[in-house]
């Protein structure tokens, strides 16, 4: 393929991908044009930190394929996940409004393709067309509250065979895939993801998945998680103790 047209396609993928984003779905051709001028396709291998720049360089991203790990490094050394982001969503949009420092990382978890494209431009096409501002700030708001449950049922709430099943339950509706034996997630998850989910040890972790699948209520294979009862898990979730 000759350089012209790989970047024809290129061009062609980000419009496309932008375009089928819940942020952007009904956003005026002029509007996307915007959007996409200056936006990069890049490609990631797994464990590799994604850039989103500062000041007028600053970016959000688009997830085209793969996963990214939202996370950050706390005072200790130790490695909080926040979650974890899979193909059509968007981060970062935020610094829409100013040029915050990014308080955490994306590390792929998987090889990923990713869409950045400029928060001025992005900012811009929304000024030209402010009916569109209350769709965004609408779904900022809901993105907040669904920020708060994540950490509340993560970190805060509950013991931790519910903490885990919650975490287990908002995975499979986010990445479960329907096969033979259950809802298989389709990313890779080992017991240290999920003890730097919840903050707690690997050795609770361990336990805790153990007694599921004693229980008849997932199976777990390498870095592989499958849910096979997802009444039981679900009435586990809703449990506090």
């Amino acid at each position: 393929m000759d350089t012209e047209t790989e970047a024809a396609d290129s061009v062609a993928l980000i419009r496309n991908a932008l375009g089928n984003a819940e942020f952007f779905a009904n956003w005026r051709p002029e509007m996307m044009a915007r959007l996409v001028q200056g936006a990069k396709l890049r490609r990631y291998a797994r464990g590799e930190q994604v850039p989103t720049g500062t000041g007028a360089a600053r970016q959000a991203l688009l997830v085209v394929s793969g996963f990214l790990e939202v996370s950050q490094m706390t005072s200790t050394g130790r490695r909080f996940v926040l979650g974890i982001i899979g193909p059509g969503a968007t981060t970062g949009l935020i610094r829409l409004c100013s040029d915050m420092p990014m308080e955490y990382n994306h590390v792929v978890r998987e090889r990923a393709v990713v869409v950045h494209f400029s928060c001025d431009n992005a900012l811009a096409a929304l000024n030209s067309e402010p009916t569109y501002w209350s769709g965004v700030a609408e779904r900022l708001l809901e993105r907040q509250a669904e920020l708060i449950d994540t950490v509340l049922e993560q970190v805060v709430l509950g013991p931790a065979d519910q903490r885990i099943a919650a975490t287990l339950q908002r995975l499979a509706i986010l990445f479960g895939v329907q096969g033979g034996e259950g809802v298989r997630l389709r990313l890779r998850l080992s017991q240290d993801d999920l003890a730097d989910m919840l903050c707690v040890s690997r050795q609770t972790v361990n336990k805790e998945l153990k007694r599921f699948e004693e229980n008849g209520v997932l199976i777990c294979t390498y870095n592989t998680v499958t849910i096979v009862d997802p009444q039981a898990l679900a009435s586990i979730a809703a449990r506090r103790a």
